[in-house]
């Protein structure tokens, strides 16, 4: 007789794959990094600016964009760093002080190279970012991590 209904496969997750506890952590713990970045650098952008989209200029020309788009590429290049330094990896999160040290070498190699390439190529970006978003942005994002590890903490305690 032939059945027809379909044969049992096996529909576990593979494991590279399974969404596990610190798997979920590392997650929040980039969506925190997000909500972090993201309003230090609209911040900055609203105390300097207003509500307004200034043009950024190069040595007396103005550019067609404006310091919205830069604000944008800032915290979008912040988080790429983060993740490119391998600030989440699961053997750096809850111990020692290596996580802590690759949030601030991103943060002061993104605003490093801002800082180098603004001045290389005559772009004339506001120092509020360098004066006002660096230190917020790295202090806030180190008060994050400390948080979220000490709920990652009590959770391997249980």
């Amino acid at each position: 007789m032939i059945s027809l209904s379909t044969p049992a496969t096996n529909t576990a997750v593979p494991r590279a794959h399974a969404v596990t506890p610190m798997r979920k952590f590392q997650v929040g713990l980039f969506l925190g990094d997000v909500v972090v970045v993201a309003l230090v650098v609209a911040l900055g952008h609203v105390s300097r600016f207003g509500f307004k989209d200034p043009a950024l200029g190069v040595t007396g020309v103005a550019l067609p964009t404006g310091y919205a788009l830069v604000s944008v590429l800032i915290a979008v290049a912040w988080l790429v760093l983060l993740r490119g330094l391998h600030a989440y990896r699961e053997i750096l999160l809850g111990t020692g002080t290596e996580e802590y040290a690759r949030v601030l070498q991103a943060s002061v190699s993104l605003f490093g190279v801002l800082a180098i390439g603004s001045y290389l190529f005559q772009v004339q970006l506001s120092r509020w970012y360098f004066v006002a978003v660096l230190p917020l942005g790295v202090a806030l994002l180190l008060v994050w991590r400390w948080s979220a590890r000490k709920v990652l903490l009590v959770r391997r305690a249980h």
